[in-house]
């Protein structure tokens, strides 16, 4: 991580990723403990997701205090190595709105952990759009190489597609607002699909066409990983909450007409 970033270590741009991955692996023990480990994978879920508060709340002034000097941070941004790995907040944020509504919603008032999914889906949603705008515009604006490239460029592709994870929730405990939030979970969607393409041929040209990864780079390979994953994920979760709300809503309908 020190040789990624010129900064101190503490100020590497890539920290919020812990509480990112930390988020994630408590929704994925959730999802598996309906096949194996039953009570003991819900436990390592809900000890998890307590784990990501902590490292979400201790790692967020490291992000906050950027702001105070907007030139270091706007060199920072334009940064082709280390630009992107800013980010892994809003990102991270994002994971994060998911586990709480999934996980969260397990072992705290329902309404209340899809209160706090809802915000911060909107705070990660809003930073994320912000920063990928100002990023990528400070990356056209300069004389770029391939060499430039690393996995990292596909983290602003990843924010999209972790959106619907958070929209999913909210769609089956809010039917009344199902249609809308379908339709912003699609966008999200097609705009994480649409931005992948182009970013990954990047990298894969970049690879055929120019030296190895530095070292210290290296890691950035596995990236592509996650919006390929999620690729299919969020689309499926969210056309099941859809088919949950469609057959609630015909259940519903059925109940109405049946003879008293």
């Amino acid at each position: 991580m020190r040789g990624m970033s010129t900064a101190p270590l503490h100020r590497n741009p890539a920290w919020f990723g812990a509480a990112m991955a930390t988020s994630a692996l408590s929704v994925a023990f959730l999802q598996q403990s309906d096949y194996i480990g039953g009570a003991t994978f819900v436990a390592i879920a809900d000890g998890l997701l307590v784990l990501a508060t902590v490292l979400a709340i201790g790692l967020t002034p490291l992000y906050l205090i950027r702001a105070r000097n907007r030139e270091a941070l706007t060199a920072e941004l334009a940064d082709p190595t280390q630009g992107a790995m800013l980010a892994t907040f809003p990102a991270g944020i994002l994971v994060y709105a998911a586990a709480w509504g999934t996980v969260g919603a397990g072992w705290l008032d329902a309404d209340l952990a899809l209160t706090v999914s809802a915000v911060l889906l909107v705070i990660g949603a809003g930073l994320g759009i912000g920063l990928s705008v100002v990023w990528a515009s400070l990356q056209s604006g300069e004389q770029l190489d391939l060499v430039d490239v690393n996995g990292g460029w596909l983290i602003p592709v990843v924010m999209n597609l972790i959106a619907p994870l958070s929209i999913a929730p909210l769609i089956v405990a809010y039917p009344d607002q199902a249609t809308w939030l379908l339709m912003i979970g699609l966008a999200f969607y097609g705009i994480g699909i649409l931005l992948f393409i182009p970013m990954f041929a990047l990298l894969v040209a970049r690879l055929a066409l120019r030296p190895p990864v530095p070292n210290t780079m290296q890691p950035t390979l596995w990236i592509p990983l996650a919006p390929a994953g999620l690729m299919g994920l969020s689309l499926l979760r969210l056309m099941q909450a859809g088919a949950i709300v469609a057959w609630r809503s015909a259940a519903a309908v059925l109940r109405a007409l049946r003879p008293a």
